[in-house]
């Protein structure tokens, strides 16, 4: 319940936008996609996503960004969709360059978690890359 009231603050304040993944026969949720961090005045958003590891390297993910890549950049008006990671999550890096994401660098020790800094990898999208 904390997610959903969380995905309508961020709906509610316009920074970000975020869809549940079913499972076609079942209609079960299998994971979630959107965008956070919305900076309108630059026309940047945030892409993030997480899927039950029942699913994963099944290409679901894949056809869901593509859908919301689709619908940033065609309906948003976004010029540059951006993806944060961590750089040991090879599963993921290879999702996102296979969606045509280029890395841009590496945010050090950017992030605190599970009592201890992580660094982030830093990638990106461009509407003219599209």
């Amino acid at each position: 319940i904390d997610e959903i009231n969380w995905y309508e603050k961020i709906f509610k304040e316009q920074k970000g936008l975020r869809w549940v993944i079913e499972e076609i026969q079942t209609n079960k949720v299998i994971g979630t996609c959107g965008y956070l961090n919305y900076e309108k005045e630059h026309n940047r958003i945030e892409i993030g996503y997480d899927l039950n590891p029942d699913y994963w390297g099944k290409g679901v993910m894949q056809e869901a960004l593509s859908m919301i890549i689709h619908f940033a950049f065609t309906s948003m008006g976004i010029n540059k969709i951006e993806a944060k990671i961590e750089p040991e999550n090879i599963a993921s890096i290879k999702l996102l360059e296979k969606l045509n994401f280029s890395q841009e660098g590496l945010l050090r020790q950017h992030e605190f978690e599970k009592g201890k800094y992580v660094d982030l990898a830093i990638f990106s999208l461009l509407k003219s890359e599209f």
